[in-house]
């Protein structure tokens, strides 16, 4: 470590502090892993290894961001995004309308004040399949990761801290749920539902295809387990991003008007209405 702080340019001495001309010695600080050298702690010392001590934190941070990076697609994987996801992003998305390029700033608004910690509304994306609704979410979580990596790691280790990401399907989400009531599951239903309550950036996708897979099936169940984590989410001002194929009418038909209520309320409404670009490929 000597031989570090000397090629910083520190000018070390045998005799005296060449901050403050008091009698030096080396003495080996655990607190930022180097030397210190003045018997009086001079101003001008203490200063100086402050900043060593600030450029040893960056570098290990810096270390840090570059490992989490070189994992990117483990991560957005852990995060909830299937493989033909992982690539989506903002400059592959098609903006060849006025429509879209507004939908557009309105996500990239939506990045800049949830990572400058800032408080915001999340996004209601409602639309006909293949408008680009999820590639979108994907877009905005790979973005997201480029600006804040930690996010992602720190989402391993803990689910309910305010700066991590999941993406998951409703449909995926309510069976989990579901699955919590089997003697095969190792979690409960209550850690799932606060799993998904206090996350810090939820994306679900495709609401609505539980409750039109069929017309006799009660929907009280599916309304009551989204509104506790959609409620809990909206208490708490944790941004929410979700996306569904069913229009208003429908939308109103089949889901409990507080759960549409606090859509409404807690997000910024986007409507996609242009045709399914997958029909031109």
């Amino acid at each position: 470590m000597i031989t570090k702080i000397m090629e910083k340019g520190h000018p070390m001495d045998s005799s005296k502090c060449k901050f403050c001309d008091s009698k030096s010695y080396i003495q080996y600080n655990h607190e930022i892993d180097g030397f210190y050298e003045c018997s009086a702690m001079c101003k001008d010392s203490l200063e100086y290894f402050e900043k060593i001590k600030k450029q040893i934190k960056e570098k290990e941070a810096e270390e840090k961001r570059k490992k989490i990076i070189e994992k990117k697609d483990y991560y957005l994987k852990e995060a909830g995004l299937g493989t033909k996801y992982i690539n989506k992003t903002f400059e592959n998305f098609k903006t060849n309308i006025k429509s879209k390029k507004n939908i557009l700033e309105i996500c990239l608004k939506f990045i800049a004040e949830v990572t400058e910690y800032r408080k915001t509304k999340g996004l209601f994306m409602i639309g006909k399949p293949g408008t680009g609704k999820t590639h979108l979410c994907a877009a905005i979580i790979n973005r997201i990761f480029d600006l804040k990596p930690y996010w992602f790691e720190r989402y391993l280790a803990r689910h309910e801290d305010p700066f991590n990401v999941k993406y998951i399907n409703v449909s995926k989400m309510l069976n989990n749920i579901k699955y919590s009531y089997t003697d095969n599951s190792n979690i409960t239903e209550e850690a799932l539902i606060r799993k998904y309550s206090y996350t810090g950036i939820l994306f679900l996708d495709d609401l609505g295809k539980e409750y039109i897979k069929s017309k006799e099936q009660s929907n009280s169940w599916a309304n009551e387990k989204i509104y506790e984590i959609i409620n809990n989410r909206y208490e708490e001002e944790l941004p929410t991003i979700i996306t569904s194929n069913l229009n208003s009418k429908e939308l109103e038909k089949n889901i409990d008007p507080a759960i549409i209520s606090r859509f409404y309320e807690m997000c910024i409404g986007l409507k996609f209405d242009f045709e399914d670009y997958r029909r031109n490929l």
